[in-house]
C-alpha cells in the first residue's frame, strides 16, 4: 500500500460507515444496476465482510482522487470477492433487477422471446435467483413502467437541476453536455455513452487537491453510468444529482482541511 494517501483514505472510510449506517441513502437513490448489485451484495454480507468490503472501497476510491499515489490498486481480497460475485453468473445478475432499462423494454420485440416470461424461461432459468426476478420497486413499481426516459427529456432535467444551483451550461457539441459554475466546478454530462443513458463526471479543485472527471459512484468502484432510468422515475433521480455533485466539489475542500465536515443529509 506504499504511497496510498491516508487522510484520503480515512475520510472515505468515515463517510462511507456513515452512509451504510444511514442505510444508504445516496446510493439507494442512484438508478444504476451495478449499484443495485452492489447493495445487495453489501446486505448479504456479515458485519466482518462488510467491514472489510469497505476498507477496501477506501483505499480504491482514495487511488481514484489522486492516481498519482499509486501505481495500481491495492490488494484487497473483499473487493475481489465481491467483484467476482456480480460479475459471474449467480445470485447478483441477470432477471429484471440487475438488467438496464433498455435492455428490459427490448425484450419482448426480440422475436425469439416475444415476452417477458419466456425470457426468463430460455436464458434465465435455472440459475436466475429469486431477488433478480424482483425488480427494485422504489425504482421500477412494476413492469408497466419499463418505458427508458429518452436523452432529450433527461437533457431537460439536468439543465433545471444544475442551473438551480447555480451552475451556467457551456455551448457544447454532440451528446456531451458541459456546466460550470462560478468556482470553477465543472460538471459533465453525456447522454449518448454506451456505458448509460447518463453518465455524469466532476471536476473541482482547492489548493493544490483536484479531483477530475469522478462520479459519486466511481469511489465506491462503481463504473458505468445512469442505466436504469425510466420515464417515470427519471424526474426525481435527476433531482437528486446536485446533491451528488455537492458532495465532490467539496471534497477537494474536505481534503485541504478548507472545510470541516461535509453537511451529510442522510436522515
Amino acid at each position: 500500500m506504499r504511497d496510498v494517501p491516508r487522510d484520503i483514505v480515512a475520510l472515505l472510510r468515515a463517510d462511507f460507515a456513515a452512509e451504510v449506517e444511514a442505510g444508504f441513502p445516496r446510493l439507494r437513490r442512484i438508478p444504476q444496476t451495478n449499484v443495485i448489485q452492489f447493495l445487495d451484495y453489501f446486505a448479504s454480507l456479515g458485519p466482518e465482510d462488510q467491514s472489510a468490503l469497505l476498507d477496501a472501497l477506501a483505499l480504491r476510491g482514495s487511488v481514484v482522487i489522486r492516481p498519482s499515489s499509486a501505481a495500481k490498486y491495492p490488494s484487497a481480497p473483499a473487493f475481489d470477492r465481491y467483484w467476482q460475485a456480480v460479475t459471474s453468473p449467480g445470485p447478483f445478475t441477470g432477471g429484471y433487477r440487475y438488467c438496464d432499462i433498455k435492455s428490459l423494454a427490448a425484450i419482448p420485440k426480440i422475436p425469439e422471446f416475444g415476452s417477458y416470461e419466456a425470457w426468463i424461461e430460455k436464458c434465465q432459468r435455472p440459475g436466475v435467483s429469486e431477488r433478480a426476478l424482483q425488480p427494485r420497486e422504489d425504482l421500477l413499481p412494476n413492469l408497466d413502467c419499463l418505458a427508458p426516459a429518452k436523452a432529450p427529456a433527461l437533457r431537460k432535467l439536468v439543465r433545471a437541476a444544475l442551473q438551480g444551483r447555480g451552475f451556467a451550461a457551456e455551448v457544447t457539441k454532440g451528446a456531451e453536455h458541459k456546466y460550470v459554475n462560478s468556482s470553477g466546478a465543472t460538471v459533465r454530462v453525456d447522454f449518448g455513452s454506451y456505458m448509460g443513458q447518463l453518465c455524469y463526471s466532476i471536476s473541482a479543485a482547492c489548493a493544490d487537491t483536484r479531483i477530475v472527471m469522478l462520479s459519486y459512484e466511481s469511489l465506491w468502484s462503481q463504473p458505468g453510468g445512469w442505466d436504469y432510468l425510466s420515464e417515470e422515475n427519471a424526474a426525481r433521480s435527476i433531482d437528486f444529482l446536485p446533491e451528488l455533485v455537492e458532495y465532490l466539489i467539496q471534497l477537494p475542500e474536505r481534503i485541504t482541511g478548507r472545510t470541516v465536515l461535509w453537511p451529510r443529509r442522510l436522515e
